[in-house]
């Protein structure tokens, strides 16, 4: 046990991501962590980013990091201890880059390595105040579709994947505000509800990360579910329509407590 002092910090990295379910629709392209700093001069990164880290063909039996490892490696070459978090990947992919595979991989790790070193840091603080909390979050019956207008029956999903059950996990760390969500949550639904602005607001930083505790599918944008025949709308939105506005509600109101 040291003295310490956290940041948050920042760096908009959106040429290396897009939207991967509608082509041009919003998406969050932000690089965001805290840093912590020790009287020792220890330091450590937490990093998150919403691209999915899936670089490496599903035919591949090779066991990589993929880009968040190559970003850690490029890290930890400054003597910085390095953690990343998957942040809001329910509909966003890499992006703006030529390379293929493995050697997208390395890519992608040194130019996110060089928007982290270019970030944007706020005051540091010495002496905070740490709230945490878990919020259960109310499903219905599973809505797991096979097609368009065939869905698997609540028990038989129950039977195969158990039921679906989840919380938010809530940790704010001074002005700094963590919210896991059990799923892969859309970065799209954070840009069109401006939940940014509404942390702002409250003079806090927010930052969404996914497949925290349980795991309840894909929540992203509430208009897609009708108009997107994509694997991650049909077999992989377990819950139906309306949940990235219920999603979006309960967020907006930790962020307003």
């Amino acid at each position: 046990m040291k003295p310490a002092q956290l940041r948050y910090w920042e760096s908009d990295a959106s040429e290396y991501a897009e939207n991967r379910l509608v082509k041009g629709a919003p998406y969050d392209g932000f690089l965001r962590g805290i840093q912590l700093y020790r009287d020792d001069s220890s330091r450590a990164q937490l990093i998150t980013y919403s691209a999915h880290a899936t670089s490496i063909s599903k035919k591949s039996k090779s066991l990589s990091g993929d880009y968040p490892a190559a970003l850690l490696n490029e890290l930890e070459k400054e003597n910085t201890f390095g953690l990343f978090m998957a942040g809001m990947v329910g509909s966003h992919r890499l992006a703006g880059l030529k390379e293929q595979e493995f050697e997208l991989v390395e890519k992608a790790g040194e130019v996110l390595f060089d928007k982290l070193e270019n970030a944007t840091y706020d005051l540091a603080l010495d002496t905070i105040e740490i709230r945490s909390a878990h919020v259960p979050i109310q499903f219905g019956p599973a809505q797991l579709r096979i097609t368009e207008n065939f869905k698997l029956r609540n028990w038989a999903f129950s039977w195969l994947l158990n039921r679906l059950h989840g919380e938010l996990t809530f940790l704010e760390l001074g002005n700094v505000m963590f919210i896991g969500t059990p799923c892969d949550f859309s970065g799209e639904i954070y840009v069109n509800q401006k939940l940014k602005d509404l942390a702002t607001a409250n003079e806090k930083k927010l930052i969404i990360t996914s497949f925290n505790g349980d795991y309840s599918g894909y929540i992203t944008e509430d208009a897609h579910y009708e108009k997107v025949r994509k694997e991650e709308v049909m077999a992989l939105n377990w819950v139906g329509p309306y949940y990235g506005n219920y999603f979006s509600e309960m967020i907006s109101m930790l962020i307003k407590k």
